[in-house]
Parts: structure tokens; C-alpha cells; sequence
């Protein structure tokens, strides 16, 4: 089943589970043995030739839900072999029920221990589920330590034990899995941060949960759609289609200045600008032809001309650099800050001048929020805010599963595109260059509530580097070959 667009944290999903039984009239139980049955099938069809697998449960529903699948596996003729991590005597419930539906199937459980051995193709991970927060206790960082140790594959029941749905933050040990079933939402912790990775492919199953019981949610999946953009008019000149002007690239640094005008220039503005080292003039004039290279005479003009300012790539941290960060918030424009941009502003604590966007990576948003890196991917959600707010910005939290909020609204939005082939030089000046020349036009144009237009600048971004890791791999992926890949993501080749 296709994942659905909006994302809940653990309050939302239990508002939804309780629903749904109220909904389909059906017991907590019921439930249960529909999620078992999902993950079953997933199980089957996943790993088709699977003859053992060894189910490892917890005392919760989690469990309960395990102790089932269990059942079911033994119905079919595969060999079971059942770990409880939790002692017998802490189950009640439909947890309970769901182990004497297992003891009844004729599976003998063992107790989990460090000498236990592995016997099966697969795990199943039934330990905790959506309703632990923070570190789990001993027994089960054991457990997960011995799951994660073990050659099988992992298949993890609604979420993998040891990430918090609400944050993606593994603040213990977490299950590895290769693939997660989750069930009625789709989970915040799945989809950024640490539990992206560790969740590895996800499936969805509603278990037959109507679209209408669901509760409201400002969490949302933010995916490319190359319709969002309007559509270019063909009486249009390149002024209407804005004036980007980038600002970067001190010595040593051409590079990430040539990178942001590019990204520019294919992201649709109608000129480019490039404020840039009079060293490397030819530089970025031989990479970039279409790019006008700024003397110092005619800086002021060219502030005047523009319609948004891209400020940071390779800009530099002193003298020439300071003064043009200076300059640029002076100059009251719609500003992307990036990379050494965002350096400049996390001394000053505020900005002083036009619309800003900015897009840090968890270290840079350290240094803004005054944190350490670790609390920033703790909630990255909530980190994200905290920036739009008090910056009074739209914000990129890069990183897996990018975080996207804005200042005006309390929606976030995490990207669903991306690959870690991403964490390489020049990801980020591509990423404010393309979002400089997406924004620039409409700027021109008078328009205003742009925070849409910036999140679609996120996902093709990302949807880009994708698709041309489709080509390269994303082990030699290039932040030039993003560049590259923005035609066909215009044209609506890929989606």
C-alpha cells in the first residue's frame, strides 16, 4: 500500500488506533491479529524461501503482536523458534492471550539470555513498540545488541525497537531492520534522523482503517511534483524571470560559487549574478558562461538589480566575507543563507534584513539554536522550528529525511527523497543556488508567500540527487551531477 502523506508522532498514532477500533467496531485483540497478519505477509513475501524464523517479543501490543505472527508461522510448517524478553509473569492482556495463542499453536518459548543462539533465516522484531521514549532498560539494550549482532535479516513489527516515533532519535541501541511494517500511520520517526536509517525499507498497512477516522496532523511527507510549478509565459523576457545574485566564493573557494550560479541558472532565474574573488573571474566565467561577474564598481547596481541573494557559499568567515554578509543584510533583499552565511549569523544571533531562508546542516544549526549537534538530531523537528522561529525564517534541516518549517505556519514537512550519497562536497551550495533561482522570478513578480515554492526546492533537490545516483552510484555522486539532473526533473521525467 502506498505510504500515506501525512506523518504522525506516538499521541497522534495512539488518537488513531483508538479510533479504529471505535470505527470498525472491533476489540484491541482483532486489531492485533489484523497487524500480525500484515506482517506475516510481508514476512512471506519479503524472504519467499524462508524455513526458519526466530520471533523475538517484548510485553506490550508490540509483542502481542509478535507472539501471533509466531502462531501463524507455525501454522504454515515453518520452524519457530519464540524469545521472550520479558518474563512470563509481566504479560496481561491481549499481550498475554496473543502468547497462549502461540503456546497453543505448540511453539515452546525461551527465555532470552546471552548464551541463546539465533535459529532462524529471519527475525522477527516484536520488542517495544510505539509507545517507548528514550533509553530502553537492560534486558532490552541486550536483546538489541543480539538481534543487531546476529547474520539474519530483521523484520521489525511497527517500528524498530529502540527509535522513537516521534523524533527518529535513538537515544540507546536500536534494532537494525531491513524492512519495517508499520501500522495505521505512517511515523515521524520512520521518515527522518536516525530512524530513517535504521527502519530501512518501510511498508505500510492501514489494516483497513478508513481515511476519515484519521486525526488532524501538522506532520506531513513532502515529495517533488514537478506540476507545483507554474507554468513559464510565453511572452516572458529573462527580468520576469528574476535577477539571482550570488554571493560567495573567497580564495580557495571558487568552486562552491560556480555550483550555486549553476544550480541557479537551470533553476529557472533569468540572470545570474556572481559576487566572487576578482581572481576567480575566469574561473566562474569559464564554468558558467551564462553568469555576469561582479566588479566591485558595480556592486551597488547589482544590489539594486537583484531580486533574491544567495550569501555563503565559500563566502569566508573574515575581512572580504564579513563585509559582504554585512552588505547583503543591509540591502533588505530576500535572502538564502548557506554555509558560511549561516557562520555569520549564528555570531550575530539575528538578522536585520529582508525575507530569509536558510538551510543548515545539524552542526550549522547548532551554532545558531546555541546547542550541541546531538540535541538538534534528538528532535529534529522540533529543532527546525525553533530556527523558523527565531530567526523568523524558512528553514532546511538538512540531513536524512530533511526537515522543512517555516515561520509562518506550524506544519512541517519532512523531504522523502535523498540518498547518503549526498553527504559530499557541494551538496549545499547546489542546494541554495537552485533554491536562489527558484525563488528569484517569483520575487520579481511581487509574489510573496513563497514558503511552498521553497519546499518544493528542497524535494527537487533531493529527487535530483536521487535520479542521478540512478547513473553514477551514489558512492560517486557529485554535487555537479544534481546540477545535471534538474532538466529532466523539470521536464516531469521523473517523479
Amino acid at each position: 500500500m502506498a505510504m500515506p502523506d501525512n506523518l504522525y508522532d506516538a499521541k497522534g498514532s495512539r488518537v488513531a488506533d483508538e479510533r479504529a477500533r471505535q470505527v470498525l467496531d472491533v476489540s484491541a485483540a482483532a486489531l492485533m491479529t489484523r497487524a500480525a497478519r500484515a506482517a506475516f505477509d510481508v514476512l512471506l513475501q519479503r524472504y519467499p524461501h524462508i524455513k526458519a524464523v526466530s520471533v523475538w517479543c517484548g510485553k506490550g501490543n508490540n509483542g502481542g503482536d509478535a507472539f501471533l505472527l509466531a502462531a501463524m508461522a507455525q501454522d504454515l510448517g515453518l520452524a519457530v523458534q519464540l524469545v521472550r524478553v520479558a518474563p512470563l509473569e509481566e504479560l496481561s492482556g491481549d499481550a498475554l492471550a496473543a502468547h497462549q495463542r502461540a503456546l497453543k499453536a505448540g511453539i515452546l518459548p525461551v527465555d532470552y539470555g546471552s548464551d541463546l543462539i539465533v535459529r532462524g533465516d529471519v527475525i522477527v522484531d516484536g520488542l517495544l513498540g510505539t509507545g517507548v521514549h528514550g533509553t530502553p532498560c537492560a534486558a532490552y539494550t541486550d536483546a538489541i545488541a543480539a538481534i543487531n549482532a546476529s547474520a539474519a535479516p530483521v523484520l521489525s513489527i511497527d517500528v524498530p525497537s529502540g527509535v522513537d516515533v516521534s523524533s527518529g532519535d535513538t537515544p540507546g541501541v536500536a534494532v537494525q531492520a531491513e524492512v519495517t511494517v508499520t501500522f495505521i500511520t505512517s511515523k515521524v520517526g520512520l521518515a527522518t534522523g536516525a530512524g530513517l536509517h535504521m527502519a530501512g525499507d518501510v511498508v505500510f498497512a492501514s489494516l483497513g482503517v478508513p481515511d476519515e477516522i484519521y486525526p488532524p496532523t501538522k506532520f506531513s511527507r513532502l515529495a517533488w511534483l514537478p506540476d507545483s510549478l507554474a507554468t513559464l509565459n510565453q511572452r516572458a523576457y529573462k527580468h520576469e524571470h528574476g535577477h539571482a545574485l550570488v554571493i560567495g566564493g573567497a580564495t580557495g573557494m571558487a568552486g562552491a560559487i560556480v555550483l550555486a550560479s549553476r544550480a541557479a541558472l537551470r533553476a529557472g532565474t533569468g540572470l545570474a549574478s556572481v559576487v566572487t574573488m576578482p581572481a576567480h573571474a575566469a574561473i566562474v566565467i569559464g564554468a558558467t558562461p551564462e553568469a555576469m561577474v561582479v566588479t566591485d564598481a558595480q556592486l551597488e547596481q547589482k544590489f539594486s538589480d537583484a531580486n533574491v541573494l544567495v550569501v555563503g557559499p565559500g563566502l569566508g568567515r573574515v575581512g572580504w566575507g564579513v563585509e559582504l554578509y554585512r552588505r547583503a543584510e543591509a540591502s533588505g533583499l530576500p535572502t538564502v543563507l548557506d554555509a558560511d552565511g549561516l557562520y555569520h549569523l549564528a555570531e550575530a544571533q539575528q538578522w536585520l534584513g529582508g525575507r530569509l531562508f536558510i538551510t543548515p546542516h545539524s552542526g550549522e544549526a547548532a551554532r545558531l539554536l546555541q546547542i550541541s549537534p546531538a540535541v538538534i538530531e534528538a528532535d529534529r523537528l522540533g529543532s527546525a522550528q525553533m530556527l523558523a522561529e527565531r530567526f523568523n525564517a524558512d528553514v532546511a534541516l538538512k540531513g536524512p529525511g530533511t526537515v522543512v518549517a517555516s515561520a509562518l505556519g506550524d506544519e512541517v514537512s519532512i523531504c522523502q527523497h535523498g540518498n547518503p550519497g549526498m553527504a559530499s562536497a557541494g551538496m549545499g551550495d547546489v542546494l541554495a543556488g537552485l533554491l536562489g533561482g527558484l525563488l528569484a522570478g517569483p520575487f520579481r513578480r511581487g509574489q510573496v508567500e513563497l514558503s511552498d515554492l521553497f519546499a518544493q526546492g528542497v524535494a527537487l533537490h533531493s529527487a535530483a540527487a536521487d535520479h542521478a545516483a540512478q547513473s553514477v552510484g551514489q558512492r560517486s555522486l557529485l554535487a555537479s551531477d544534481v546540477v545535471d539532473a534538474l532538466p529532466a526533473m523539470f521536464r516531469g521525467e521523473v517523479k
